[in-house]
């Protein structure tokens, strides 16, 4: 899963060598066996960034704890723990790797260079294109603005290029907040109606499916709240699709990373595993890890603790940064156009 489409170098002019799409082209060759094109050269970082800046940090004394304290610990550990083991077993329902990729609804607003519009899209490149992100108004799915459903239709037809390309709708995102999802779950009937409106929405705009982001969800009764309108939006989705002989609409989640989060239940069948980069925190890192480091906070693998299924073929590159302290943040360049943590100057 790419975050996003709209921030590899898609014109071939930043990262070096006119190739166009580097990032997520190497993920298409790599988990689809697509090639990319005969000129397509990787990128030589090493003559890109020739100066390497390292922060020496002055660590602490080392704090010397008795050896039998530790034992005599270990053991009610394991006396205490040794029946909530959790072991993930892979899903051995093997499916076509997938290449998903966001793609932002503010990019054609961008100034000069970083300006991106659907036409900009490779329509081979991924399987899945997410346009993020619709909004609720009255409780029910919406454009965020008076330029979505012309792009919208732009969008669509990526379809004449490739008819495989299956392009769905994204409703949240961190901006949006858990308020509206709290007040559209907390009426059975409100939530219905929004369900069977998005089923009409998704159709007269030709989606082929939905992913809801609600990113901040918190304790039991937001838990129970996700389940249940991802259960409706499931059910409503596979009895429309057996009564117009439709192909059934497709639905797909975004959960929470945060150890709260998680502890509070929020686990399930997930696309997407997303943790913004929190400024207020001081902290910075890329949190699409394929393996765990040993120095990486414990709530990093709570996912997979909490019974997800591991999907092998799925990878997401993503620009958020968590766990590393940034000094600043770094200066405007060719994409965006103030100072932030993801802002590097190219």
């Amino acid at each position: 899963m790419v975050w996003s489409v709209d921030m590899d170098d898609f014109n071939g002019t930043v990262c070096g060598g006119g190739t166009k799409y580097p990032l997520i082209s190497a993920m298409r060759e790599e988990l689809r066996g697509v090639s990319r094109a005969s000129n397509s050269k990787d990128v030589d970082w090493s003559a890109i960034a020739t100066t390497i800046t390292e922060v020496v940090v002055k660590k602490p004394e080392a704090y010397k704890i008795p050896v039998t304290e530790v034992l005599s610990k270990a053991k009610k550990s394991v006396a205490s723990h040794k029946n909530q083991l959790v072991f993930n077993t892979p899903n051995n329902k093997k499916r076509e790797a997938q290449t998903i990729c966001y793609l932002t609804n503010w990019s054609h607003k961008r100034p000069g260079a970083g300006r991106f519009t659907p036409e900009d899209i490779d329509s081979s490149l991924c399987t899945h294109i997410i346009y993020a992100f619709a909004t609720l108004k009255n409780h029910l799915l919406s454009e965020s603005n008076d330029k979505d459903a012309e792009m919208y239709e732009r969008l669509i037809a990526l379809r004449e290029k490739n008819p495989d390309v299956k392009i769905l709708l994204a409703i949240g995102g961190w901006a949006f907040g858990s308020t509206p999802f709290k007040e559209l779950t907390s009426n059975t009937f409100r939530m219905n109606q929004f369900v069977y409106e998005a089923i009409d929405f998704l159709r007269e705009y030709k989606f082929d499916g939905l992913d809801v982001d609600w990113e901040y969800p918190r304790g039991a009764d937001d838990r129970n709240s996700y389940v249940n309108l991802l259960k409706e939006l499931r059910v409503a989705f596979e009895g429309e699709a057996k009564s117009t002989n439709l192909p059934k609409l497709i639905l797909s989640a975004a959960v929470p990373a945060s150890f709260e989060a998680i502890a509070a239940g929020e686990r399930g069948d997930v696309r997407r595993v997303g943790q913004c980069h929190n400024v207020p925190r001081g902290q910075a890192r890329l949190h699409a890890l394929l393996h765990v480091r040993r120095r990486a906070q414990a709530s990093h693998a709570l996912p997979g603790q909490s019974g997800l299924q591991p999907q092998p073929e799925r990878l997401r590159l993503a620009r958020e940064r968590r766990g590393l302290p940034p000094s600043h943040a770094g200066p405007a360049g060719l994409r965006e156009t103030r100072q932030s943590c993801v802002a590097p100057k190219l």
